[in-house]
């Protein structure tokens, strides 16, 4: 997964920490009017950061959850054309790897 959203991710990684450390040094300030400003964008910011990282942890959890059960699954009970479809994505002729 994060072969595919490697460089989105450093991205917006790179943005959060830029913006959260530009705004909560405007929040130093301790003025009203600072605080007024910059808080609230401050606290929406972080939100969207720990939302973005929780989903994209439960994803992965998904996907290894779903790679267990897929890969764990004995060849008893796996038809034929299941059986050539596994050997198909697990021994692939050529990359599946997405850019």
């Amino acid at each position: 997964m994060s072969d595919a959203f490697g460089l989105a991710l450093l991205f917006y990684y790179m943005f959060h920490q830029i913006s959260g450390c530009l705004l909560l040094l405007e929040c130093s300030q301790m003025t009203a009017e600072a605080l007024a400003k910059y808080l609230p964008l401050t606290i929406i910011m972080f939100q969207q950061l720990i939302q973005m990282s929780i989903i994209f942890e439960s994803i992965g959890v998904m996907c290894e959850k779903l790679k267990d059960a897929v890969y764990c699954l004995p060849w008893e009970y796996m038809d034929t054309d299941i059986e050539n479809i596994f050997l198909l994505f697990h021994f692939p002729p050529y990359s599946l790897r997405i850019i």
